[in-house]
């Protein structure tokens, strides 16, 4: 029995919004976000732990932009660095995070 991968986004839903993620061959960036056309953009040449890390950092633009809290790229980076090694390294706070409390 072979080892199940996980299917990529198609979408993620941000604060209401949902928005479509591609993932796509020959980009000069990691990822990209688009304001316009409500897209976000991820390389798919890059390795699969940094596809994850530049959707989260994509994700945090989003959030920035709709917010107006005016972050630096820098913050960005940090924080999509911090916030993918939160979830890789507590799976059990992820997990308790996504339950209802039903």
């Amino acid at each position: 029995m072979g080892v199940m991968r996980e299917l990529k986004p198609d979408s993620v839903k941000i604060l209401g919004a949902k928005l479509p993620v591609d993932f796509l061959d020959g980009m000069e960036d990691c990822g990209y976000w688009d304001g316009e056309a409500f897209r976000i953009g991820v390389s798919s040449e890059i390795p699969p732990e940094s596809q994850k890390i530049t959707l989260l950092h994509e994700v945090i633009h989003v959030m920035d932009e709709f917010l107006h809290l005016k972050l630096s790229h820098g913050a960005v980076y940090t924080l999509s660095q911090a916030i993918f090694a939160l979830m890789r390294e507590n799976p059990s706070v992820v997990h308790w995070v996504r339950s209802t409390d039903d």
